[in-house]
């Protein structure tokens, strides 16, 4: 008797613990959110920054554009829907105007969760290593560093 209620409980445990995929997936890294402006002759990809300069302490301020350029060997480029889209068909989709990107680290995909809420045709950049990543914005209360 005291044999047959462990059998029970064991088989019971097991049914009722849920499998690995049963249980509902986390959705992974997000991936980061740049703005870029066109991707130049040397295929380097050029991202646009803002830094909020604060002149003094009476309140004047003016936002500085920066441009960083970062290399596009390796990397692929794709649409949230996972199509490959070439460096080409790139610069002429940014078209020297600023666009959101996406940018991934270390070749990670996109995870099913993020290309079901982001748009199907927003461009993907999947970088070998480290993705850039966007320069911390100033605080208010620091002067210009």
């Amino acid at each position: 008797m005291t044999r047959q209620l462990v059998l029970m409980l064991v088989v019971t445990a097991g049914v009722a613990v849920p499998t690995e995929p049963d249980r509902p997936g986390t959705p992974g890294n997000p991936p980061r959110i740049l703005i870029a402006q066109a991707i130049n002759a040397d295929g380097q990809l050029q991202l646009v920054a803002y830094k909020t300069i604060y002149i003094g302490f009476e309140g004047y301020s003016f936002n500085d554009r920066s441009l960083q350029e970062v290399a596009l060997a390796d990397v692929q480029i794709r649409t949230v829907a996972g199509v490959e889209i070439t460096i080409e068909k790139a610069r002429g989709l940014l078209k020297a105007k600023e666009t959101p990107i996406l940018v991934m680290s270390r070749n990670e995909k996109l995870s099913p969760f993020y290309q079901s809420v982001l748009a199907r045709d927003a461009l993907v950049f999947i970088f070998p290593r480290d993705a850039p990543v966007w320069r911390q914005i100033q605080e208010p209360e620091r002067p210009v560093q």
